[in-house]
This record gives structure tokens, sequence and C-alpha cells, in this order.
């Protein structure tokens, strides 16, 4: 067999020609699944943030308002036709939401484990962020709505520096002179179990870490910082 003669690294002649099929298995989903999966996080994180309203029995005006709100900022970059079909969609998910909610078959557990099989971190905090703002928006901070909101962090696993971020900055606004020790305590997600040196000790962290921001915020924020400092000054003297 005559060998062709090579110029440059490539051949003067055909070595060998033939087909052959090859199957590849990819374990990542493809650019329009991610786009599907992204849709239906949205559409669940509005039955979430229903759930969490609904955590104290009622939807407050407000809360209602402001996840509204949440859909129209989540389809802003939407296509026209888009915009109408996942505004109906998402306006929709409310709908049902609520209908389950006042049934007693609304349960954020199945939601959140929902959302974490999607396995889309970045829309995991974007949910927790919603439900952090449907708990400020009214102004009050409820148990139950701290105790569904310590759940879902656990269902997705977040990082707890990350989750914290995202609570501060949401319950900066919260204006409730009467709230109480243990509901603080809550919403720090500090165990009211806990002995009184452990709480003590945490709420000591958290002081210094809001304490930090005085200087860093804005001067609108710095009233509220304070606010937050005083009550955890107060919380604190229980265990003293």
């Amino acid at each position: 067999m005559n060998q062709p003669i090579i110029y440059g690294g490539i051949p003067s002649s055909t070595l060998w020609h033939g087909r052959k099929t090859i199957s590849y298995q990819f374990d990542n989903i493809g650019y329009q699944e991610e786009i599907e999966s992204r849709d239906t996080a949205k559409e669940l994180s509005v039955k979430l943030g229903v759930s969490i309203a609904m955590a104290d029995g009622s939807l407050d005006k407000k809360e209602g308002t402001l996840i509204k709100e949440w859909i129209e900022k989540s389809i802003a970059s939407y296509t026209d036709p888009e915009k109408i079909k996942y505004k109906e969609l998402f306006n929709n998910a409310f709908r049902d939401a609520f209908k389950l909610s006042k049934s007693g078959n609304l349960f954020y557990t199945d939601i959140a484990e929902e959302i974490g099989h999607l396995e889309l971190i970045d829309c995991e905090y974007e949910a927790l962020d919603l439900c952090y703002k449907v708990m400020a928006a009214d102004g009050v901070i409820d148990p139950g709505e701290t105790k569904a909101i310590n759940g879902i962090i656990d269902i997705f696993n977040l990082e707890k520096k990350d989750a914290e971020k995202i609570r501060d900055r949401n319950i900066l606004g919260i204006n409730q002179p009467n709230l109480s020790a243990n509901d603080l305590l809550q919403t720090l997600n500090i165990d009211s179990g806990s002995d009184p040196t452990t709480i003590k000790k945490k709420l000591s962290t958290e002081f210094q870490k809001w304490n930090n921001r005085l200087n860093i915020v804005s001067a609108d924020e710095r009233n509220e910082v304070q606010t937050m400092l005083d009550r955890i000054a107060l919380a604190r003297r229980e265990y003293d």
C-alpha cells in the first residue's frame, strides 16, 4: 500500500472513510429546559409567597400587593406575548394557592421541595427573598411566618450567612415596638429552647453584627439599624 504524502499535517488522500453512530448522555439540562425550569421556579415562588402570607391565617392587603408587584418585576424582561402568557400563569398560581390555603391544603414544605428539585440555587435565593419580603410587608413579624421561612431555609439547604443577609435586608423596615423577645429570637433563627448562656452569646453576636453596620448604611437606614440594636439589647437583658 502506497502511503499518502503529508503536506503541513494534511494527507494528500483519504486514509479511511466510514460512518459511526455514537450515543452520549448529557447529565446537565439543556438551554430550553433551564428556561422552562426557571419559569416553573417563579410559579412555585408565587405559591410559596402566598403560603408565607397565609401562615397567620389571613392575607394582608400589603402582602397581596407585594406578591403581585413581584410578578410584574419577574416578567419585565419578557417579550409582550410572553408577558401576557406568564402574567396569567403566575396570577393563576396566586389564586390557586390562596384557595388551597383557605381549605388547609397549601403546604410550604411541599412547594419548597419542588423548587429544590429544580436544582437552581439562584432561584432558591430569589424565593427566599420573596418570602422575607412578604413577612415584612405588613410591618409585623409573625411567629408562624418566621417558623415557615426557617423551615424553607432548611429544605433549600442554603448557606447560613447568605440567608441571614437576605433576612436582615428585609426586616430593617419592620416597625413593631411590642415585638416579644421570643419572636425576635425566632426571627434571628435563635432557638429559644437553648440554654440562657447560648442565647445571650448569639444575641451578642447579632448585636455586634448590626452595630458594625451603623456607619456603613445610609442615613435613612441608620434609624432602622438602631431600632434593631435596641430590640436585641432588650432581649439580651432577659438573660442577664
